[in-house]
């Protein structure tokens, strides 16, 4: 009877012999991985990201950046720096204060030629 070398040699030593299966379960930690699931952290409580998907229609899931009511990937904290400080600056005609000033000066304007109708 021809008998293969490899099944003679699993026979003599058995397999799986002398390789021992780690404990499903650590007893030690037990207590512990119970309270890691109860505990909550601050980005699970922290308000969500307001972006709304175009594919699902679904809210972003992700933790809104503080102040803000989108979180990072949707443009929290983006955008160039005001003023000066912008290196695309050239002459102020779109800044925030000369806007203002043309809306006051055609808001003036508005009232003033209500006003002459009234009178006139």
């Amino acid at each position: 009877m021809l008998v293969d070398a490899n099944d003679a040699i699993a026979q003599f030593v058995g397999r799986g012999v002398g390789v021992t299966k780690k404990a499903e379960a650590n007893l030690m930690k037990r207590d512990q991985e119970q309270q890691d699931k109860k505990r909550e952290y601050a980005f699970q409580m922290a308000p969500r990201c307001t972006a709304k998907s175009k594919r699902t229609g679904q809210r972003c899931k992700a933790p809104a950046v503080r102040g803000w009511n989108v979180c990072r990937f949707h443009g929290a904290r983006g955008g160039a720096p005001k003023g000066k400080a912008n290196g695309a600056w050239k002459h102020g005609h779109y800044s925030e204060a000369a806007r203002a000033e043309r809306f006051l000066v055609k808001r003036l304007l508005k009232d003033a030629s209500s006003l002459q109708k009234l009178l006139s």
